[in-house]
This record gives C-alpha cells, sequence and structure tokens, in this order.
C-alpha cells in the first residue's frame, strides 16, 4: 500500500472489528476508536491492521492505513445485560508483529497497542526504544472455546510484559471486578488506569490509587467509551501531564461516545477543545 504521508505521532495496532450489532455491522475495534480520538486531539494518525478488503474503513477517513489483506475480518457479537457485556467471536483476521509495521513508522512519537483478539505478537513491545508505549491490555486476556464465547484469562498471563510499557489501560471488568487484582497489577506497571464505566478512573502510579469520578450523563451505548480514553490518556502523558492531570483530562473524552452510537461517539475536536478550556478553567 502506498503511503502519501509516511509521518505519523500516533501508530495504533491492533485488528478493526466488524461488530454486529442491532443496528446492523458497524467498524468497532480499539485502533478505530482510538485513532479518531488521536486525530481529534490533534495527531497525525496511523493504524496498522488486518481485514478482508471489502470492510468499509471510510469512517476512519483521515487516518493513514496498512492493511493486511485477510480472508476474514475480526467479527464480534456483543450483548449487553444489565450493565454486563456478553461476547462471542465468530472469526479473527491476520495476526500482527514487527514485520507488519512499516519503517518509517516504527519511530512514532506513541505506540498503542490495541488487541482485540490476542492478534499482537508481545515480543513487538521491545522493538520501539524511543517511543512512548502505551497497552490496553484486554485483547491479550481474551480466549474463547469452539463456539466463540469469548472469556478473560487472568492478567497475569501477560505480568512480564508490563514493566516494558510506559502506560496501560484495562476495565475493572477485565478483572471481573476485582480490586485487590487491580492493586496487585499496577504493581507491575509504570502507569495503570482501571476504568470503571460511569464510576469514573482509578489512576495507579507509584503506590497511589486515585480515584477520579466520571461526569454524570445519560448513557446510550459505552462501546469504545475505554478505547477513547486510552488515546486521550496516552496523548496527554506522552505530553508531559501527570498521571493524575492525563486522568482528568481523558476521564472528560469519552463523555459523547456513551451518548450516541458506535464511531459517531468519537469527540469532534470542538468537543475536545471544550474539554481543554474547562481543565485550564
Amino acid at each position: 500500500m502506498r503511503l502519501d504521508h509516511p509521518r505519523i505521532d500516533y501508530l495504533a495496532i491492533g485488528h478493526v472489528a466488524r461488530d454486529i450489532t442491532p443496528q446492523g455491522p458497524l467498524l468497532g475495534g480499539t485502533v478505530a476508536y482510538s485513532g479518531r480520538t488521536a486525530l481529534a486531539l490533534g495527531c497525525s494518525v496511523g493504524i496498522v491492521t488486518s481485514c478482508t478488503s471489502d470492510l468499509d474503513l471510510s469512517p476512519l477517513d483521515g487516518i493513514q492505513i496498512f492493511k493486511l489483506l485477510s480472508e476474514k475480518s475480526t467479527t464480534f457479537n456483543n450483548i449487553y445485560l444489565a450493565g454486563k457485556r456478553s461476547q462471542t467471536i465468530r472469526a479473527t483476521a491476520l495476526n500482527l508483529g514487527l514485520a507488519s509495521v512499516p519503517l518509517q513508522w516504527r519511530q512514532a512519537s506513541i505506540i498503542h497497542l490495541a488487541p482485540i483478539a490476542d492478534e499482537i505478537d508481545p515480543k513487538i513491545i521491545d522493538q520501539f526504544d524511543s517511543s512512548f508505549i502505551g497497552v490496553t491490555l484486554q485483547g491479550w486476556l481474551r480466549r474463547w472455546d469452539v463456539e466463540g464465547r469469548v472469556h478473560l484469562n487472568s492478567w497475569k498471563t501477560t505480568k512480564e510484559l508490563l514493566p516494558a510499557v510506559s502506560a496501560v489501560v484495562l476495565s475493572i471488568e477485565d478483572l471481573q471486578g476485582d480490586d485487590d487484582a487491580a492493586r496487585d497489577l499496577a504493581k507491575h506497571c509504570a502507569i495503570l488506569a482501571v476504568t470503571r464505566g460511569y464510576k469514573g478512573v482509578t489512576v495507579f502510579y507509584r503506590g497511589v490509587a486515585d480515584d477520579l469520578p466520571a461526569p454524570a450523563v445519560h448513557e446510550i451505548e459505552e462501546t469504545g467509551a475505554g478505547d477513547v480514553f486510552s488515546a486521550a490518556f496516552f496523548k496527554r502523558l506522552q505530553a508531559g501531564s501527570t498521571p493524575r492531570e492525563a486522568g482528568q483530562f481523558a476521564n472528560q473524552i469519552p463523555v459523547a461516545s456513551v451518548t450516541r452510537i458506535g464511531l459517531q461517539g468519537i469527540p469532534t475536536q470542538v468537543e475536545v477543545l471544550a474539554v481543554g478550556a474547562n481543565r485550564k478553567g
């Protein structure tokens, strides 16, 4: 694929997804939500992914995409009942490693490793010496049975990877609601943000847990909210904000994402600027 503008600030690596929803198939995946958010934050964004040739990526216009063609696109069926998500995975695209990443993108200021179906080779972490490396951990924890029903492994399966990472984000749902597990995980991370949906986020840094409440909004759909948070959190950390400052800013960004469906919920540049103005006020 020809790259007309190879220089980027923010590189997201992971599968885009075909999400099956009551509204019909929608484009999803952490790289889609975080990439669009990084774009709204003023970054030049690149995505490395794998999917079929016919998957509609037009919602990602403005983002440079390096795509490995696959016979299948990663496909999820997400069902929310009583605030809890049940997932079934129907198909997966090709795995991704360092060889998947264009040379000119390996020096991006921010590398966001964003697996959704255990598709990224963890060895890639050691290949970006000069970059801020952010990880959304959930996809490395996902496993599924022969019928595609998704369950989560313990975070301990990834603990050897975490000390080399600049910051980690995951949901308390990924830890089965276990706050003791969150505190144990934090011991292996330079910075850890545990998102808690409408309750906000807990940021762990140097042994301190900082609980940051989320703004009260009328929630329609929560898919992608953690990915939106992650992009804003990583961007602010890389720019020099303290973990608390980055968490406070990033906590405001997903407000729109839970009041609109799918990628329509990605904050606009106007909404991002309004958050920044309010934080200064």
